[in-house]
């Protein structure tokens, strides 16, 4: 029986499954915390006129930038942890242009299904500034 338990610890792929698919039904903190921190992006990113938080953080670490082009400099251990996640949020992010302020031209997705920056990799050569 031990042998079958190292085997599960080691792969780490049937510990996290359901129990209903064979496997232990022990969540994965790592997914589990990546798509809570992702929550907090749309949160940020939606930005509510009466979100207290949203407003703390946008003042604190964003300025008048927007969410895509802040840093986690200074940040707390929170604010890190949303920076390390936002390539994630990315994946599956679509905007929607509307005045311009919060989108990204190269790196948000808004006209195709992938950043323009992939779509035409020549033309961003040429871009003088890459962050508009």
């Amino acid at each position: 029986m031990k042998i079958h338990l190292s085997i599960i610890w080691s792969n780490g792929t049937m510990f996290c499954f359901p129990k209903d698919f064979g496997g232990m039904g022990v969540i994965n903190t790592r997914r589990m915390n990546e798509a809570l921190l992702s929550k907090w992006i749309w949160r940020i990113i939606k930005n509510r006129e009466n979100d207290a938080c949203v407003k703390l953080f946008r003042n604190k670490y964003m300025k008048s930038k927007p969410f895509a082009l802040s840093s986690n400099k200074g940040g707390s251990q929170f604010w890190t942890g949303i920076q390390k996640v936002k390539h994630i949020f990315n994946w599956g992010a679509a905007f929607e242009v509307r005045n311009g302020r919060g989108t990204l031209f190269w790196k948000d997705v808004w006209l195709y299904e992938a950043p323009l920056k992939l779509v035409f990799p020549k033309k961003i050569y040429y871009c003088r500034n890459k962050n508009s």
